[in-house]
């Protein structure tokens, strides 16, 4: 072999022909430019080793993931590239989310399908925990979508599942650029920016303003003025957008704070998410199953949502944010792609580190625990020099794609999700199983071996050489000089041979594969394994080295393979290859059989697994570690050892485990193993009578047992309480007297009880809480006992029981003879029920005891004062009834003359008696000579008549004509008296119009002074004003008649109360001598109940809310008090009510 290889023009030519063909080959399977679009998310990828891109690549490795896509469903991946048509899917497949045709999972990823062009997007997604759908967009902006259809996710205008890819018609024939599935509902990102949703609209995540499921795309609500969507993120229940201006929506289920807006509430249209614009611009958004986290162009990650198991990575699991937060631990890191997950997320650094945090509990974080993190760790072990470029997590496993192309996967394997070929979990990445493409004649390099191979461009010589350019795919640890067109380095050992190779000019670029075998060298000495006669460098020579490619020093069983504990035998034949004092295990129970060696095997025949008492791989029946030689209980793994031989073991904790070990008892009630000195079952030292085995127990701690058996002692009859044992008449009540609810009559099964300590037992003391009665004859709920409290007046009638006045009457309106008047001690009965007492030498008594219409009679004439009753009293307050009232009659008692419109003229020689105004009519026709201008009718006026001095009363009196004044030019003249008129009438004429016009304002004042008025004296002057008035004729005939009969009513009002005043002073001093003829000792004579009723009526009014009880027709209402004293105020204003004073 060489140590350094160089292929010169003329050594290739085999290479030069065979490159031609394979450039002939490929060349019909160049495909088209990648999409030019911002791919964000991660979708799906495949360990495809082919170019990442068909555009010239100079001095780039083509084993750049940049156009590879992969994505995680629920227990299923499928991944894809943008340089082929075809997908590959693995995992779960129970709804046909491969898209094969088939409901067939597998466990080693397979190429399944093809969409008719190269794919450009992917995404997996489920609508529940049995079922699952895929969706995925082709380079010619077609959206296909296949497997479960329950919610309408396919979105083909039904839900009838299907196995393999349907297209999706976008509304006005639009194309779609990206896609995104959740739970029962996907996204997609047309051509012109819009986003249209479809399947599941439950909490409004569908976008479209509702709840409502759509089976077809629908357009969301908007999205903002004149913005539009560059990528579109969906999950369980909400879906998220990343706008054109760097600003994120969100929208759909809004608990825990998932939609970042700064509140919990479920928003059905599209709302900003706190924080993200122009300023501060997202590149890459992705939804989790309760969390949303945003990746900004300056490389840091933020995240909102529920904290469970530290999702969001800011430390701790408690709490939610509302609003979008920074993840601690990656402030000085370049992120470059996020990936949130069921409750764990992501990210990957632009180094190609990759990072993870959350919820671990199938070790999806690939930190090698099963620990969840609430701040990012670092995945270990992607592949030697391996670097991550994109990630994809879903609910229990995670996936990278490596720079490499290949995929890497961990976590939960059900159903195959890790791709593997196997249904083992794991928590570290495993590389799923590569797709190889089998490679012609191999040429030969040595592992780190420093190494140089020029590919000759004359090999494509029928290109524009001034314009060639060659990319190439090479082994780690070497580079392509695309200018010399020499691959060099050293290179990493790698089970490849086939290397992908683009060449291309200005008119065309063609792609293949050319062929390096790197061969192995497993000592680094630069001799390949192949040459190498010792391969390990271990000094056994390969030909004798049962393991000639690594290194060892086992000399026994075999030759050169590891010896880790140095004991001579290998590894692979040491039964204990860490332990050099043990080699063999006979019964492979795992105890060596060197007796002198560690834990060395005590039965090394007989397979055994104790451990405990110095004997090591012996029988152990019952599991506990013991051998079954020194197991006091062979078949009980909770006891082994009985010290005091009692048959109860010593292991508290274990079966009847020995409360006692080292004291022989037989006690098994409270405890086992104990001392029982009464064998009642309970120890010593648990039984409150250790030497009484008839009681054990003493709840209240009073020295009288619990048991109350037949047989028992000391029985307590209240074991619960420590203050009672005995109850000698068994009634339930203890006969200790200082005790809880004391027996007061402890030989009286009957009684126990006496609350009023009155010598009675309360169960027939018809007042328990009362000592001053005992006994109710009459059942009427009152005493007996006349001295005692509440006593029954009247014992014997259970109708009656209280006498307030103590008149012999009851106060009972229902029992028998009952008191109309219960606080009144002179009446008692009411016949007609008018309110009045039918006893006339009481208080208010009836003057008509048999007519409920009338009651008072006043004016003793034998006829009632109430209008409204039976036969009233025409002229009330007038005893003789002459009509006229007894105040104005000057002989009150006899029927005599008066004067009734009190004009001062008797009636009898009054020619008007009912008009104050008249009372004479000279010329007898028919109007008052007050009124009549020409009182004797002669024809001229009284007023002219006066002036000349002639009598006005007489027709034979009249003035004496005088001289006249024509008018000049008229045939009109004009008497003195005429002219008197004009100069003396026209004034006067105005005066009276002016009267006239002001008189019914002037009335109501005059109206209210009399209302306001507080006596008779104030009624009198006020009179007198509106008579001066009336002379002016400032007031008509009219207004003084009304305001005169309205001071006549008042001052009957202001009479009638000085006439009720002296009643009641009469009837006090009835009274007084009433009670003083009854009175035995005259030094107890009552106090002077009725003076000090009037005392304190005068002093305290009604209340102002006290209804009126009389409406006058002058606009007033009255009330009168018990004492009789009156008040008023005007009708319905509610204001405080003023004494009525004469």
């Amino acid at each position: 072999m060489l140590n350094k290889q160089k292929l010169n023009l003329k050594e290739v030519d085999s290479l030069r022909a065979l490159c031609l063909a394979l450039i002939v080959f490929f060349a019909p399977l160049a495909v088209l430019p990648p999409s030019t679009l911002n791919l964000f998310e991660l979708e799906e990828g495949v360990n495809w080793q082919t170019p990442a891109s068909s555009t010239p690549l100079v001095n780039v490795s083509v084993s750049s993931s940049a156009g590879y896509f992969l994505s995680s469903g629920y227990y299923h991946a499928c991944s894809a590239s943008n340089q082929s048509e075809y997908l590959t899917c693995w995992g779960k497949n129970t709804a046909g989310q491969h898209g094969d045709g088939t409901t067939v999972g597998i466990s080693t990823p397979v190429e399944s399908l093809s969409l008719n062009g190269p794919i450009i997007d992917l995404d997996s997604g489920s609508s529940s925990a049995d079922s699952g759908f895929t969706c995925a967009v082709n380079s010619m902006n077609e959206l296909y979508c296949w497997g479960s259809n329950q919610k309408g996710q396919l979105g083909l205008g039904d839900s009838t599942p299907s196995t393999t890819p349907s297209r999706i018609v976008l509304e006005s024939n639009l194309g779609a650029v990206k896609v995104s599935t959740g739970y029962g509902h996907a996204c997609a990102v047309a051509t012109d920016g819009a986003v249209k949703c479809w399947g599941w609209g439950t909490d409004g995540r569908l976008g479209h303003g509702g709840n409502g499921d759509r089976n077809i795309p629908t357009t969301t609500a908007s999205l903002g003025p004149g913005r539009t969507a560059l990528d579109v993120s969906t999950s369980w229940s909400h879906s998220c957008a990343l706008l054109d201006d760097g600003s994120v929506v969100c929208w759909g289920e809004g608990g825990n704070g998932k939609l970042g807006n700064g509140g919990t509430q479920t928003k059905l249209s599209p709302t900003p998410v706190t924080g993200f614009g122009p300023s501060t611009p997202v590149k890459q958004i992705s939804s989790g199953l309760e969390h949303t986290c945003a990746l900004l162009v300056n490389g840091s990650v933020s995240c909102w949502g529920n904290n469970a198991y530290g999702a969001l990575g800011r430390g701790g699991t408690s709490g939610i944010n509302t609003q979008p937060a920074l993840v601690v631990g990656l402030e000085n890191k370049n992120i470059v792609f996020i990936d949130a997950g069921y409750h764990s997320t992501c990210a990957v650094e632009d180094t190609g580190n990759a990072y993870c945090w959350g919820w671990n509990n199938h070790g999806q974080l690939g930190d090698g625990t099963f620990t969840s993190r609430t701040q990012p760790v670092e995945v270990l072990s992607l592949g030697f020099n391996r670097k991550a470029t994109k990630v994809s997590t879903n609910f229990r496993h995670t996936c990278f794609l490596l720079d490499d192309a290949s995929v890497n996967c961990w976590g939960d394997n059900w159903l195959g999700a890790l791709g593997d070929g196997t249904f083992t979990d794991s928590y570290l990445p495993r590389v799923y199983a590569n797709r190889t493409v089998p490679s012609p004649k191999v040429q030969s390099i040595v592992e780190q071996q420093q190494s140089e191979v020029l590919l000759d461009g004359e090999v494509f010589e029928f290109m524009d050489s001034s314009s060639l350019s060659v990319s190439l795919e090479t082994p780690l640890g070497m580079s392509f000089d695309s200018t010399t067109m020499v691959l060099s380095g050293k290179p990493e050992y790698s089970t490849k041979s086939q290397w992908a190779i683009t060449v291309s000019d200005t008119n065309s670029s063609q792609s293949g594969h050319y062929t390096l075998q790197i061969l192995p060298d497993t000592d680094l000495d630069s001799i390949p394994n192949v040459d190498d006669l010792d391969d390990d460098n271990d000094g056994v020579p390969d030909e004798l080295d049962a393991c000639p490619t690594q290194a060892g020093n086992s000399t026994l069983d075999v030759i050169g393979c590891v010896d880790s504990d140095g004991d001579g035998v290998s590894n692979n034949g040491d039964a204990f290859p860490n332990d050099r004092t043990q080699q063999t295990d006979a019964d492979q129970d795992g105890y060596g059989d060197n007796s002198s060696g560690t834990l060395s095997d005590s039965c090394p025949s007989q397979y055994g697994l104790s451990l405990r008492g110095g004997m090591f791989g012996c029988s152990d029946g019952d599991g506990d570690g013991w051998a079954d030689s020194i197991d006091a209980y062979p078949s009980e793994i909770s006891q082994w050892n009985d010290t005091d031989g009692d048959g109860y073991g010593d292991s508290i904790i274990g079966f009847e485990g020995d409360a006692c070990p080292t004291n022989y008892g037989n006690s098994y009630r409270d405890r086992y193993g104990c001392i029982d000195s009464d064998s009642d079952g309970w120890s010593n030292d648990g039984d409150a009578f250790p030497n009484d085995a008839t009681q054990h127990a003493d709840q209240d701690n009073d020295g009288y047992g619990d048991n109350q058996s037949i047989g028992a002692t000391l029985v307590d009859a209240f074991p619960t309480d420590a203050t009672q044992w005995v109850d000698m008449d068994g009634d339930g009540y203890g006969d200790n007297p200082s005790g809880n609810q004391g027996d007061v009559f402890p030989n009286d099964p009957n009684e126990w009880f006496d609350t009023d300590t009155d010598g009675v037992g309360n169960n027939i003391d018809a007042f328990p809480f009362d000592p001053s009665q005992t006994n109710d004859s009459d059942g009427d709920g009152f005493g007996d006992n006349q001295r005692g409290t509440g006593a029954d007046k009247f014992p014997d009638d259970e109708t009656q029981w209280s006498d307030i006045d103590g008149d012999g009457y009851g106060d009972n309106s229902e029992g028998t003879t009952p008191d109309a008047f219960i606080a009144d001690p002179t009446q008692w009965s009411d016949v007609d029920g008018d309110g009045y007492g039918d006893n006339p030498t009481g208080r208010q008594a009836d003057a008509f005891p048999n007519d409920p219409t009338q009651w008072l009679d006043q004016d003793e004439d034998g006829y009632g004062d109430n209008q409204s009753g039976n036969n009233p009293d025409p002229f009330l307050f007038d005893f003789d009834n002459d009509g006229y009232n007894d105040s104005i009659d000057p002989l009150p008692k006899l029927a005599s003359r008066g004067d009734l419109d009190n004009d001062g003229v008797p009636d009898e020689d009054d020619l008007f008696p009912e008009d104050y105004r008249e009372w004479a009519d000279a010329d007898g026709d028919g109007e008052g000579d007050n009124a009549d201008t020409d009182d004797d009718n002669d024809g001229w006026p009284d007023s002219d008549e006066v002036r000349q001095g002639t009598d006005p009363f007489s027709s034979s009196s009249q003035p004496v004509d005088s001289f006249e004044l024509v008018i000049p030019g008229t045939a009109i003249g004009l008497g003195a008296w005429d002219l008197i008129g004009m100069f003396g009438g026209i004034p006067l004429a105005f005066w009276i119009l002016f009267g006239f016009v002001t008189r019914n304002q002037r009335t109501a004042k005059y109206e209210t002074m009399l209302r306001e008025s507080n006596s008779r004296d104030e009624l009198e002057d006020v009179a007198r004003q509106w008579e001066y008035s009336l002379m002016l004729r400032l007031l008509g005939p009219h207004q003084g008649i009304r305001l005169e009969r309205l001071r006549a009513e008042l001052d009957d009002r202001f009479e009638s109360q000085n006439q009720r005043l002296s009643s009641i002073e009469e009837e006090y001093i009835d009274h007084t001598h009433l009670v003083e003829d009854e009175l035995v000792d005259e030094s107890k004579q009552p106090p002077s109940l009725f003076q000090d009723e009037l005392e304190a009526a005068a002093e305290a009014p009604p209340d102002k809310d006290t209804p009126a009880q009389e409406t006058d027709e002058s606009g007033y209402e009255w009330v009168t008090d018990q004492n009789g004293i009156s008040y008023y105020r005007p009708t319905g204003s509610g204001v405080p009510w003023v004494k009525f004073e004469n």
